[in-house]
C-alpha cells in the first residue's frame, strides 16, 4: 500500500512457507487475497517447508500455497537427497517458456514440435545433470507413506527438544517447535547480553568439539542463540534427550568457570 500510495507499481510478493531460521510461516491466505485483488505474482519460498506437504498430518500448515502462482523447494533440505536437488514449480507452463525459451541456430535441429516439451524452454540451464532421479528412486523405494513419517518424525523431534530444554534450569525456549525446527538458549542470571551471546556461542563450539550431536548457532532479534533442526530419520528420543543433557552439562560447566568472558566483544 506504501508503495501505491508513492506512485510505485507492486507486481510480485515473495511470501515464506518455513524459514530456515525458525520454521516459520506466512499467513499465505491473507498474502493470496491481497495478491488476488490487487492482480499481483504471488512466489512462495518453500525450499525448506513445502516438504510438510508430505505429510497428511501436517500439510495444512500450508493452506493457502496452492494460490501461488510459482513455488521454489529444496528435495536436499528434508527428503534426504544429496545437493542440489531443487525445483521451481509453475501454475502455467507458459510463464516459464516466456522467460526461458531460446531458439539459436546450433538448437535448430534438436528442437522438437509442440506436442513435446524442450525442457530447456522451462529454466535458465541448457546442459544439466540428471537432479531427478535421485529423487525418483527415494520415492520409488520408499513410497509416500514413509516419506511422510520422515516428515512427521522431524516435527516430533523437535517437540521432543523443546520438552526437554524446558525441564533444565536457566534455559530459555526463543522460537517455540516448528516445521522441526526449535531456538533456545541458556541464559543464567547476573549475566549481560553480550555474555550471554558468548556463553551460547561457546556451549556450541564446545558441542561440535564433543562431536556428538551439531547444535549451532544463529542470530534472533539481535541475540545469539542455539538451533536444533531435527530432520535425520534415524534420530531417537534418546538422542534428544542426550544432546539437551550433555548441552546442559557444557553450559553449566562454562558458567562456573566463566570460560567465556575472555571473548572479545
Amino acid at each position: 500500500m506504501d508503495d501505491q500510495a508513492a506512485g510505485m507499481k507492486p507486481f510480485a510478493i515473495i511470501a515464506t512457507a518455513g524459514t530456515t531460521n525458525t520454521g516459520s510461516i506466512d499467513p499465505l491466505n491473507e498474502i493470496a487475497d491481497l495478491c488476488e485483488k490487487h492482480n499481483i505474482w504471488l512466489h512462495v519460498d518453500g525450499a525448506y517447508g513445502a516438504s510438510i506437504l508430505a505429510s497428511s498430518k501436517y500439510k495444512s500448515l500450508l493452506s493457502g500455497i496452492s494460490r501461488s502462482d510459482s513455488i521454489t523447494w529444496d528435495a536436499h533440505k528434508w527428503l534426504m537427497q544429496t545437493y542440489s536437488c531443487s525445483v521451481v514449480l509453475a501454475k502455467e507452463k507458459q510463464h516459464l517458456e516466456n522467460c526461458f525459451s531460446t531458439h539459436p541456430e546450433y538448437l535448430k535441429d534438436a528442437e522438437t514440435d509442440e506436442e513435446h516439451m524442450n525442457y530447456w524452454d522451462l529454466g535458465p540451464e541448457l546442459t544439466r545433470p540428471a537432479r531427478s532421479l535421485k529423487l525418483w528412486v527415494t520415492l520409488q523405494a520408499l513410497g509416500t507413506n514413509a516419506v511422510s513419517e520422515v516428515i512427521e518424525h522431524g516435527v516430533q523431534l523437535a517437540e521432543w527438544a523443546e520438552d526437554e530444554i524446558k525441564k533444565h534450569n536457566h534455559w530459555e525456549i526463543v522460537t517455540p517447535a516448528k516445521l522441526a525446527i526449535v531456538n533456545f538458549r541458556y541464559a543464567p542470571t547476573g549475566l549481560s547480553e553480550q555474555e550471554l551471546d558468548s556463553l551460547n556461542k561457546r556451549i556450541s563450539q564446545e558441542m561440535m568439539t564433543n562431536g556428538y550431536a551439531s547444535v549451532l548457532t544463529t542470530q534472533l532479534n539481535g541475540k545469539t542463540v542455539l538451533r536444533i533442526c531435527a530432520i535425520h530419520p534415524d534420530t531417537t528420543e534418546h538422542e534428544i534427550r542426550n544432546t539437551i543433557q550433555l548441552l546442559s552439562n557444557i553450559a553449566r560447566s562454562l558458567n562456573e568457570k566463566k570460560f567465556f568472558c575472555d571473548e572479545k566483544f
